[in-house]
């Protein structure tokens, strides 16, 4: 299986580009179809072995796009804001 994975520059936030990095995050993140789950968030099951076979797949998506937009949210953070930020599970919790 081969996984493509595309690279992008991030802008670190700091104490003088809180406009320019608010604006180009966003945009990162929709690009990276994963707005909603930042948005919204996702329920975790107590009991993922009492979910259906597509309750499943569902949930592996919104895990796996949850991820992404963790990490560009962490990408986009200097050492000092990532310490505060970095005990977040979800990207909602950002």
């Amino acid at each position: 299986m081969v996984s493509e994975m595309c690279m992008f520059q991030v802008l670190q936030l700091n104490t003088n580009n809180c406009d320019n990095w608010s604006i180009k995050t966003n945009d990162l993140v929709g690009s990276q179809d994963v707005w909603e789950v930042v948005k919204k968030g996702y329920k975790k099951p107590q009991d993922e072995t009492t979910l259906s076979p597509n309750q499943r797949d569902i949930l592996k998506d919104m895990r796996k796009r949850d991820m992404i937009a963790l990490t560009v949210i962490h990408q986009a953070m200097n050492g000092g804001t990532f310490e505060k930020i970095s005990n977040a599970t979800t990207s909602k919790e950002v």
